[in-house]
């Protein structure tokens, strides 16, 4: 049925657990780093997924898995496929065979406006 037809129609809905509900706010390299060199027991921080989309993204992101708080997603975003070559190829599988990477393939979501 339809939720305007459900019987809990008009019904308040269940509040949802925060782990349900992230919040997305990027961070540069340089932030990333911070938070993880600081308590992140006290910090809030609750972990993140380091993306890497770009060819020279790649090594960089997977720099982060070192730590517990950090899973990660690779591939080569459209935007940079002129960047594909065999060599990328080889290491996004090597990559793949990590198992904090929880993701792959096309990445990227942009919440940007390229006309800016």
């Amino acid at each position: 049925s339809t939720p305007s037809s459900s019987s809990t129609a008009g019904k308040k809905a269940a509040s949802v657990p925060p782990l349900a509900t992230p919040q997305l706010q990027p961070l540069t390299f340089e932030r990333l780093r911070e938070v993880l060199k600081s308590d992140t027991t006290t910090s809030g921080f609750e972990g993140c997924v380091a993306v890497g989309c770009t060819a020279k993204s790649l090594q960089k992101n997977l720099s982060f898995l070192d730590h517990d708080e950090v899973v990660g997603a690779f591939g080569i975003h459209p935007l940079n496929a002129a960047e594909w070559n065999e060599e990328v190829a080889q290491t996004l599988c090597t990559i793949m065979e990590n198992p904090k990477v929880v993701a792959w393939g096309e990445c990227g979501l942009d919440y940007f406006d390229k006309k800016r």
